[in-house]
């Protein structure tokens, strides 16, 4: 009796297991893969839905005023209230993601914005610049949208 138990609940065990490391394996795959292209229109959809650049340039301005190395987001925005557009942004391009951060002065380029959003596997950044100390030149890498306003592979 004992011996078919085992028989019965080793394999059970072994199955049962094996399906959770699929499902796991299953939801981190990315069921259609969004091209650049799509990643592309999907941000400057969410410029035009959010008031456009100047909305999202007058908010970076705000932001960059009042940023200090050790504050997190919510602190910075206010609980998002300084920068009503960048959040609309954010929750249209990324609502379950991270949430925008700012990015340092380095490596010649100015302090920035940013908002991360794609899938697990495939993700962008869009990069919002305070107009008055926006990048010099074209950036390797960066597509420049509209304004102060980019799009990028990298989080630099």
């Amino acid at each position: 009796m004992n011996l078919v138990r085992f028989y019965i609940l080793h394999p059970s065990i072994i199955t049962m297991v094996a399906w959770m490391n699929l499902l796991f394996l299953a939801g981190c795959v990315e069921v259609q893969s969004q091209s650049k292209g799509n990643m592309k229109q999907q941000a400057e959809k969410a410029i035009k839905d959010v008031g456009g650049p100047v909305a999202l340039e007058n908010e970076a301005k705000v932001i960059m005023n009042n940023f200090q190395v050790g504050l997190d987001w919510k602190t910075i925005s206010n609980n998002g209230t300084n920068c009503p557009a960048i959040t609309k942004m954010h929750a249209l391009l990324s609502p379950y993601g991270h949430v925008p951060w700012v990015v340092q002065d380095k490596n010649e380029l100015p302090a920035h914005i940013v908002i991360r959003f794609g899938s697990h596997r495939h993700y962008e950044y869009v990069w919002i610049f305070d107009p008055a100390h926006m990048p010099l030149g074209k950036i390797a890498g960066v597509e420049h949208l509209s304004g102060s306003v980019y799009l990028s592979k990298k989080n630099e």
